[in-house]
């Protein structure tokens, strides 16, 4: 699996990589090398916003999420 981290007004550390790929790990590892996850995060002030794209072969899913904490 491919994971690709952005950020807008937020650096993206190697804590929170390592996050995300631990997360990655116990939820989507069944796609196999050729699925490309891509996460954007954003922060407003208080306000923390993530998106999530998976492509693999055969399908696209986004989702996206709001809330206080980065970390959830």
């Amino acid at each position: 699996m491919k994971l690709t981290v952005t950020g807008r007004n937020i650096d993206i550390t190697d804590g929170i990589r390592d996050h995300l790929q631990s997360k990655m790990d116990k939820t989507i590892n069944d796609l196999g090398e050729e699925a490309d996850v891509h996460v954007a995060l954003h922060v407003e002030k208080h306000r923390h916003h993530g998106e999530i794209t998976v492509k693999t072969k055969g399908f696209t899913v986004h989702s996206q999420h709001e809330s206080e904490d980065l970390y959830i």
